[in-house]
């Protein structure tokens, strides 16, 4: 299944934003937003997982540590993929 490629981001979060790494949720990966940005992916899942990172490689070694591990799970509701798109495209992947 074809997935996302974690993109570069800056290697400190600027005041006020994190690096989040959803490992459970509607879209997983590494995330460079404010919370309010990203609840969305992880609000009413089951079993969500996510943390949030001050650098950009500490969020990424812990999401490819996880997905090494195979526990990183995409979970949807129906409708969801109006709302965020496929599922191969859900998933980033670690090179």
């Amino acid at each position: 299944m074809p997935t996302q490629k974690i993109p570069r981001a800056p290697q400190k979060a600027m005041l006020g934003k994190h690096f989040y790494v959803i490992t459970v949720g509607k879209m997983t990966g590494v995330f460079f937003e404010n919370w309010e940005d990203v609840k969305p992916l992880v609000l009413n899942v089951s079993g969500s997982q996510y943390q949030a990172f001050s650098t950009y490689d500490a969020a990424r070694e812990h999401y490819a540590a996880c997905y090494r591990e195979g526990v990183v799970r995409v979970v949807r509701n129906p409708g969801d993929h109006e709302v965020y798109g496929s599922l191969a495209r859900a998933k980033q992947r670690i090179e």
